[in-house]
């Protein structure tokens, strides 16, 4: 068996229960929508059932005419862009803890929360050393392309980020703040190709593929250090608490 990373909180815990925050408000909305039409749809089954049962014995007609109304009802109780968004990124960052977890003798804290700030860290992982940190944005795009960095935007296929770079270099000052050791702000791109398997911002920032994470971190120059590494852990443990919010 292979060590492992040590592990803290839970990835993408802070988007899963945006997802179903948002899920619950469309539910309501849609269960509305949905009595609107139960007379409708009564209708219909009667219709398409008589229809059936001049060719199919009567129970098979009536099972076989369910078909279009469980339909309707499907496209009626589907998921919105937003409730899928949410679910998608708070699977990209599960995806990109499983990779984090192949880390041996680091220290990785998923969704913390950050200290005077609204804000949350997708991961941040602790060096063997103790002696340094790496804050993971994960972004996770479910239509391919090819990543790019325009100024400090983030580009993905024909979709901008303006806000992913800035956002990312914020939370890793925080991070730096908090700990007390340099934080290198890296970008997991889960889902598109990222040219060369890296990309350099100006400022430092790091943009990877997420299937590429580990190798890349794994490159990291340190020695271990027991004593500075559980220092450390346990501040980033103090300090950089599970998002609530």
């Amino acid at each position: 068996m292979h060590p492992h990373a040590h592990t803290y909180g839970q990835a993408g815990a802070s988007a899963q229960r945006e997802a179903d925050r948002l899920r619950r408000q469309e539910l309501t909305a849609q269960h509305r929508r949905a009595l609107r039409w139960l007379l409708p749809l009564s209708v219909l089954w009667c219709v398409v059932a008589t229809a059936l049962s001049t060719v199919l014995p009567t129970s098979l007609a009536a099972i076989a005419a369910l078909g279009p109304l469980w339909h309707l009802l499907r496209r009626i109780y589907a998921p919105g862009p937003a409730v899928q968004r949410w679910r998608a990124g708070a699977a990209g960052e599960r995806r990109t803890a499983r990779i984090l977890r192949r880390l041996n003798g680091w220290a990785v804290l998923h969704d913390c929360a950050l200290p005077g700030s609204r804000a949350n860290a997708d991961h941040v992982a602790v060096t063997p050393d103790g002696r340094g940190a790496v804050l993971i944005n994960t972004k996770t795009t479910r239509g391919g392309g090819t990543v790019r960095l325009k100024g400090d935007t983030l580009v993905i296929g024909r979709s901008s980020y303006p806000r992913a770079v800035p956002g990312t270099l914020r939370e890793t000052q925080a991070v730096q703040r908090a700990l007390g050791v340099p934080v290198h702000p890296v970008i997991a791109v889960d889902g598109a190709d990222v040219p060369g398997g890296r990309l350099e911002h100006r400022s430092g920032l790091t943009v990877v593929p997420a299937s590429r994470l580990h190798r890349t971190l794994a490159r990291v120059p340190h020695q271990a250090d027991p004593d500075g590494f559980h220092a450390l852990v346990q501040r980033a443990v103090t300090s950089l608490p599970s998002y609530t919010g």
